[in-house]
C-alpha cells in the first residue's frame, strides 16, 4: 500500500473561532507552503492543494477536535509533518495528531457524528426538560434556506443529550448526510424549558466516524499498517 495520504487532527481555538471555512482553507495552504511541506496538488487549470478538510463548524465556535486529510507527492514522518507545520500555523491554531490512513474515504465524507460541549453563561435546571426532549419522536425546529422556511425533525439524529459539570453534552449526527448542529438543538430545547439559554462558549469536542454496526468509531480508526 502505498503510504500517501495524512489525517491530521488540529485545534482552533478562540484566536480563530470567527474565520470563515475558506479562510481556514487558505491558512492552512499558506502554512503547508512556507513548511515545505511535499503537498500532491490537484490535475487541470486551476491547480489545488489535494487537502480535505471535515464538517465544517460554524462561525464563533471553537473545537478542539477538527480533522484534514492531506495528499503528499513523498513520505514525510507524521513527528515531523506536525512540528513543521505548528512552526508555521499563528496561534489559534495546533496539530495535536497525525496519521497514515489508507485513503479510501476522505474526512468530509466519512465524518459521521459530532460531539459538543455547550458551556452556559450561568447554571441553568435543564435535565427534565432535556429528558422530555429525548423523550419525543419528533422534534420540529424551524430551517429558512434561500428564502425558504422548512420544518426539520432533528430527533433521530440525538443520539445521547445531558448536563454534566454545568455543561450540556451532546452527541448527534454530522456530516453529509442527517447533520444536526447544536444551534438547532438548543432551539429546540429552550421550548421544553421554557426559558432562553444563554451560551457562553460552544465547543466541538471530537468527530467520530461510523463503524459497520453504525456506532461511533475515531477518525484515525482508517490508520494505514
Amino acid at each position: 500500500m502505498c503510504k500517501t495520504v495524512i489525517r491530521f487532527k488540529y485545534e482552533r481555538g478562540k484566536e480563530l473561532k470567527y474565520l470563515a471555512h475558506l479562510d481556514m482553507m487558505t491558512l492552512f495552504e499558506r502554512a503547508l507552503k512556507r513548511a515545505e511541506i511535499d503537498v500532491a496538488y490537484s490535475q487541470g487549470y486551476n491547480k489545488r492543494p489535494r487537502l480535505v478538510f471535515g464538517m465544517p463548524i460554524s462561525l464563533g465556535m471553537i473545537s478542539k477536535a477538527e480533522y484534514a486529510d492531506i495528499t503528499l507527492q513523498s513520505n514525510v514522518s507524521c513527528l515531523d509533518f506536525i512540528d513543521r507545520l505548528n512552526r508555521k500555523l499563528p496561534e489559534g491554531a495546533k496539530i495535536i495528531e497525525a496519521a497514515y490512513i489508507d485513503g479510501k474515504r476522505n474526512i468530509m465524507s466519512a465524518v459521521a457524528f459530532a460531539r459538543y460541549r455547550i458551556v452556559l453563561r450561568s447554571p441553568m435546571e435543564l435535565d427534565d426538560a432535556i429528558k422530555k426532549l429525548m423523550n419525543m419522536d419528533e422534534v420540529l425546529v424551524r430551517k429558512e434556506k434561500k428564502g425558504q422556511v422548512t420544518m426539520k425533525d432533528i430527533r433521530r439524529g440525538i443520539i445521547s443529550a445531558g448536563i454534566f459539570d454545568g455543561d450540556i453534552c451532546l452527541l448527534s449526527t454530522s456530516g453529509s448526510e442527517g447533520n444536526i448542529k447544536p444551534e438547532e438543538f438548543l432551539k429546540a430545547l429552550e421550548r421544553f424549558s421554557e426559558q432562553r439559554i444563554i451560551v457562553k462558549d460552544l465547543i466541538r469536542e471530537e468527530l467520530y466516524l461510523s463503524d459497520e454496526k453504525g456506532r461511533p468509531v475515531l477518525p484515525f480508526a482508517e490508520r494505514a499498517v
